[in-house]
């Protein structure tokens, strides 16, 4: 069966679910009132491809069949939301679509891509001294599953933490004489939580304690700092 042209989007990043998760689809009665749900799968592209017949609640498959709630009686039923395995519901056209059959694998691949931007994008550009550790960490976990989505789609091995035996992290600081200067450190992840961001406490501690003083930022990889500390040495060249 041909995919019919639907828009696409980019489906949200859920930390612990890989593409296509569970979602629950809701619609209302387009010829009265009442309400019908029903499961469905949400691709990378935000196509959802729902399970027919809905339901109301209580009511059994072969009772809704029996009522006419189905593909064959479309007319009859709004589709107006998907609630997420976290809760977070998103209205049609906000985030998602209705598809009668699975996204082909280029467009799935072509949403996890842009997925992985956008979430290494959203990392790089937190502020720990103004956003917080803990949105620095939940960004983090989003940026590792955005990843893990996609390699997980190419048939690749996934870049799961649990592989991961330490972190480093670079500490801008300030020297004995006064002098900026960047320490770097490589923690054991055993010994830190870093989706808590006590790398970035555990370094800043190790550099006081080798006598850097001043103002000190951490930052690791994901940080925006770090992305441009090559194009900036340059940039001074």
């Amino acid at each position: 069966m041909k995919q019919q042209s639907v828009k696409s989007f980019i489906a949200p990043i859920l930390v612990g679910k890989f593409a296509p998760y569970s979602v629950l689809v809701k619609a209302t009665d387009a010829d009265g009132p009442g309400e019908y749900e029903t499961t469905g799968l949400m691709f990378e592209n935000g196509h959802v491809l729902v399970d027919y017949p809905f339901r109301r609640p209580g009511q059994s498959v072969e009772e809704a069949n029996a009522a006419g709630a189905d593909p064959a009686n479309h007319h009859q039923i709004d589709i107006t939301t998907v609630i997420l395995p976290d809760g977070t519901e998103l209205a049609r056209g906000e985030a998602w679509e209705e598809v009668a059959c699975p996204p082909n694998w280029t467009d799935r691949v072509r949403a996890a891509i842009a997925a992985h931007g956008e979430a290494a994008f959203r990392r790089g550009d937190h502020r720990l001294s103004e956003d917080g550790q803990a949105e620095g960490a939940r960004l983090s976990s989003e940026l590792n599953q955005a990843e893990d989505n996609l390699y997980r789609l190419l048939g690749l091995k996934a870049n799961v933490d649990k592989d991961r035996t330490s972190v480093r992290v670079a500490v801008l600081c300030s020297n004995s004489e006064g002098r900026r200067e960047i320490r770097s450190f490589e923690l054991p992840v055993s010994s830190v939580d870093v989706n808590e961001g006590e790398h970035y406490d555990a370094a800043i501690g190790l550099a006081i304690a080798e006598g850097y003083n001043g103002k000190m930022v951490a930052f690791d990889k994901h940080d925006h700092a770090a992305r441009h500390l090559f194009e900036t040495a340059v940039w001074f060249a």
